[in-house]
């Protein structure tokens, strides 16, 4: 998704209530040399209100959002669904990385515009192959 063509530094807004994923996930994806800003909100509550404040500011919006679907106030699903559902916002690749290996959750995901869903992997090895494999791909 991310190719680091000409270096090119890419914003990236991962919405994560776990710290130790989001530790993982900034530090796979350096491993994998993207250059990349990222910006971390911890609810879906407060993923909405950023990309839509970047979006009532005419501010450049994310290259890609990776969000979690167990998020506290408002749910990594209704997250989705109001991403893609918005004109403005809907192109920006979304990949769902999550915890949750229920087939429905999948079903939903993919039916409400994800580009992906990844389940999180157990053990940082893997973490770091599949954020390499997002990013490059």
């Amino acid at each position: 998704m991310l190719k680091n063509i000409d270096n090119k530094t890419y914003d990236i807004l991962l919405i994560e209530d776990n710290s130790d994923d989001v530790f993982l996930i900034e530090l796979a994806i350096k491993k994998a040399n993207i250059k990349s800003n990222i910006s971390v909100v911890n609810n879906g509550e407060e993923g909405v209100s950023y990309l839509m404040k970047l979006v009532n500011e005419k501010e450049k919006l994310p290259n890609l959002i990776l969000l979690d679907i167990n998020l506290p106030k408002v749910t990594g699903l209704e997250v989705l669904k109001k991403i893609k559902s918005n004109k403005s916002i809907k192109a920006v690749p979304t990949v769902v990385f999550t915890s949750s290996d229920s087939s429905s959750d999948m079903n939903y995901c993919y039916q409400n515009g994800a580009d992906f869903y990844i389940r999180k992997p157990n053990n940082i090895n893997d973490f770091k192959k599949i954020m390499a494999h997002i990013c490059q791909e």
